[in-house]
């Protein structure tokens, strides 16, 4: 497909030059009770960063939040397999990168670098989830 073969080369010309720990590797966190998938990390030259590819006109704070969640996932049990093979231990995690390659538009990249904040974030929302669906239940 044209646009496929555009988006790949349209984010390789950002991936070049860095150092990808991973791809496609599974956070889980018994916790939270959540599991995800991470599309990619990598290492750039002050730390290690999650990333995700969005081909959504544009990039949305939800993003961010996803990324946050599965930074918490990491700490709690690092980096697996889809057959659940441990493939590394977590990460001291610096930000958060959203490559949104929307099919009309440029490349356009944001680093969310907030990481302990959203650390912080990821259980409470988690939280406050669980008790929108007791009520639902409730009501």
């Amino acid at each position: 497909e044209p646009y496929e073969n555009e988006a790949v080369e349209r984010f390789a010309s950002w991936g070049r030059g860095k150092k990808f720990i991973y791809s496609e590797v599974h956070v889980y966190s018994e916790f939270l009770w959540l599991g995800g998938i991470v599309d990619f990390v990598y290492k750039d030259s002050d730390g290690y960063y999650l990333g995700d590819t969005k081909t959504s006109k544009d990039i949305y704070a939800s993003a961010i939040i996803q990324e946050g969640l599965y930074d918490c996932q990491q700490q709690e049990n690092g980096f697996w397999t889809a057959d659940g093979k441990k493939l590394g231990d977590p990460l001291k995690i610096e930000g958060y990168t959203v490559v949104n390659i929307p099919p009309d538009k440029e490349l356009k990249i944001c680093t969310y670098r907030g990481t302990q904040q959203m650390r912080e974030f990821g259980p409470s929302l988690v939280q406050l989830y669980k008790t929108l669906m007791e009520l639902k239940n409730i009501l």
